[in-house]
């Protein structure tokens, strides 16, 4: 073992001491993440596999093999009990179940330990993609430290025992989105454009990053885009015809007809709700016809610096850490501002969290640090990734309910904190490239 010692006498530099030292505690740090990774749902799925989110996407693979109507309530319901599984609706598009399909051929318990193992290597996957743009501009040094550091703050984020536990699908959508951007940074077209498309179907909600390239001008991309859109869309009627099609467009209505204000929903549409519309809970319901205005105007103050901000910058002048924070903007503004989904899907607003906190660290390289900052991304990370009992039921009474929207304010907090600092960094161009001198022949 090599020991650092100070002097000429040492058996090591200086920076070879630092760097052992970085990559020690670096391994400690990789080590408290497989520990709170297994805290934080990994052992409880793999022990209860009780999985019934899972349950919806693994019956609609079955209902498949049957050529069955998976969006039928008595389909799902026969399904269910011949496979033992909870009965949960299935809302995705007819083209995913083909996803689930192998995963339906095994027995239940099995098929949701298998599910597990696979968003374990989806997570894995968005650690390997969320690193190329939060450790941008860091040596090696450095970059071992922070990855490790990067590593436990996402093990430990709370949504993710919740899609680990229940078996929802979020850290493959993550994987989609991420996957394509990285594609796309590259300049890798038709594969970005075809990874969109099969995300797309998967989970419609992918489509928010064509929204986001044809902001920036990638025609051609968006081209791709369309073109497999279009193939994937013949290919899901030849397969499932239009009446299943329709029922899905019927279940995906009534899924999301009405604003839901539990506790899962954490958006401004709940927000309010809870306080003026939550019947038999909300505080001030004497004043339910607020709930309306006040949902509509925090949607339009959420909305309104977004498209200046994307457009401020062209495609080619976008660093790796200004690219992650825009497109987290993006995804942040349509997770607080809708009512479309529950906690699974906050696992998204890391990539906003690593954004951020790749900034606060340059900031602190560059201008001796802002300690505000700083307390801004810590304040929305905690409120993002700790879960602060916000299910108690002790909550939902008066004024209580406040406590409730926790991670809506970490939202609102990092929705802030991003917004400031693309503002920022308005002025900061790529550096230009420098041509090598010539060097010159003297011909005597």
């Amino acid at each position: 073992m090599r020991v650092c010692k100070d002097g000429p006498g040492g058996s090591a530099t200086s920076r070879e001491c630092s760097f052992t030292r970085n990559r020690l505690l670096a391994g400690l740090l990789f080590a408290l993440a497989v520990g709170l990774l297994l805290n934080n749902g990994l052992l409880t799925g793999l022990v209860k596999g009780d999985a019934y989110a899972f349950a919806a996407m693994y019956l609609a693979g079955r209902g498949a093999q049957e050529r069955a109507d998976f969006y039928s309530h008595e389909t799902m319901a026969r399904l269910a009990q011949r496979a033992r599984t909870p009965r949960v609706a299935f809302v995705y598009p007819p083209l995913a179940a083909i996803f689930f399909l192998p995963l339906s051929l095994l027995p239940f318990w099995l098929a949701t330990r298998v599910w597990l193992l696979i968003n374990l290597g989806c997570l894995a996957l968005v650690a390997y993609f969320l690193g190329s743009h939060y450790l941008e501009g860091l040596d090696r040094e450095q970059r071992f430290l922070w990855a490790g550091a990067g590593a436990a703050l996402l093990a430990g984020y709370h949504s993710i025992a919740h899609i680990l536990q229940v078996g929802q699908a979020t850290l493959v959508v993550a994987v989609f989105l991420l996957g394509a951007l990285r594609l796309a940074r590259r300049d890798r077209d038709l594969a970005a454009g075809v990874v969109l498309a099969l995300g797309t179907f998967f989970k419609p909600a992918v489509a928010i990053l064509p929204f986001y390239l044809l902001l920036k001008g990638r025609w051609r991309l968006i081209g791709f885009w369309l073109g497999a859109m279009a193939l994937g869309a013949a290919i899901s009627l030849a397969l499932f015809g239009t009446e299943m099609h329709i029922n899905w467009l019927r279940c995906f209505g009534e899924h999301n007809a009405l604003p839901d204000y539990w506790v899962s929903f954490q958006d401004a549409v709940a927000f309010w709700g809870r306080l003026f519309k939550w019947e038999g809970i909300a505080p001030f319901p004497q004043y339910a016809y607020l709930a309306g205005p006040l949902t509509t105007a925090t949607q339009i103050i959420l909305l309104l610096p977004v498209l200046p901000l994307l457009l401020m910058r062209r495609w080619q002048q976008l660093t790796e850490r200004r690219l992650l924070a825009e497109v987290s903007l993006l995804i942040l503004v349509a997770i607080i501002a809708s009512n479309l989904t529950g906690i699974h899907i906050h696992f998204l607003l890391t990539f906003g969290l690593a954004a951020a906190l790749a900034y606060v660290r340059e900031d602190w390289r560059e201008r001796q640090g802002s300690w505000y900052l700083t307390a801004v991304w810590v304040s929305a990370y905690c409120l993002l990734a700790l879960p602060f009992q916000y299910r108690a039921p002790e909550l939902q009474h008066g004024i209580l309910v406040l406590a409730i929207s926790s991670k809506f304010y970490g939202g609102v907090i990092l929705w802030g904190l991003l917004v400031y600092l693309l503002a920022r960094d308005r002025g900061m161009e790529p550096p230009p490239t420098q041509e090598l001198p010539v060097p010159q022949v003297m011909v005597r």
